[in-house]
């Protein structure tokens, strides 16, 4: 009995018959196997084999892609409007706390953030606080955010953090998916002369940091 469909891997037909050629049937058994090799599941990313008399099985180990039309917290689209673009982003929480022109920034038809279509700017939070807590932030427009300075005994009071950097109508994304938590983090510490046996012997400066949840 035989089979002669042809075949992707060129094996080539199959005879039961007595007494087969042994070269003839070694050649067949080689390209068989090999054709058997190819079909094996091979390690990869994102997934690991797992081998067993019961058969082969996969475990997916990366997280599914990030659908694109899934928006994060603070992503910011444009919109074209004469010589400009209209800058509207995303809703977005900073320790609780929501901008307070966020509703404005919602929609093209309400925001005051702009940038010329050739233009570069940077879409931040300005953030005001008391040196301990966020008590409040806004979206702005920035051409050239500056660093923060350090402050002592407790942290800045007001600071601009970047969420996104807008050039020639590209919008690049300079934060984590994510609603924001502002941190407070020692920066330094200065020796000084204590003025009461009392007193530190350095200042400790502080200075904030966003981080997206």
């Amino acid at each position: 009995m035989s089979f002669s469909q042809p075949d992707s891997f060129q094996i080539g037909s199959f005879e039961v018959r007595a007494n087969p050629s042994p070269q003839e049937l070694a050649e067949k058994l080689n390209r068989l196997r090999e054709a058997v090799e190819q079909l094996r599941i091979q390690p990869g990313p994102g997934y690991l084999v797992s081998r067993s008399r019961g058969g082969t099985t996969l475990q997916i180990t990366s997280r599914p892609a990030v659908s694109q039309t899934e928006t994060c917290p603070f992503d910011v689209s444009l919109q074209a409007d004469g010589a400009n673009y209209k800058i509207k982003v995303e809703p977005g929480t900073l320790n609780g706390l929501y901008a307070t022109n966020y509703a404005d920034s919602l929609s093209f038809a309400s925001t005051s953030l702009s940038v010329a279509t050739g233009g570069t700017t940077n879409v931040c939070a300005e953030v005001t606080t008391d040196g301990k807590q966020v008590t409040a932030f806004t979206l702005a427009t920035v051409a050239t955010p500056s660093a923060m300075s350090p402050t002592t005994p407790l942290a800045p009071t007001s600071f601009k953090w970047p969420v996104a950097h807008v050039k020639e109508g590209v919008v690049y994304k300079t934060i984590g998916c994510g609603s924001l938590q502002a941190v407070v983090k020692e920066n330094v510490r200065v020796a000084k002369t204590p003025a009461t046996p009392d007193d530190n012997a350095y200042d400790i400066y502080y200075y904030w940091v966003l981080e997206a949840l």
